[in-house]
């Protein structure tokens, strides 16, 4: 029961990292377009 959760817990931070990452870059950028 552990290792599955283990298991879902890095896949699920594999798959929802990039988003943000790039979400922080889209928001970075329009920051810089803006100022």
């Amino acid at each position: 029961m552990i290792g599955v959760l283990c298991i879902t817990g890095g896949t699920w931070h594999i798959v929802t990292e990039p988003f943000i990452w790039f979400k922080q870059a889209v928001i970075f950028s329009g920051d810089a377009l803006f100022s």
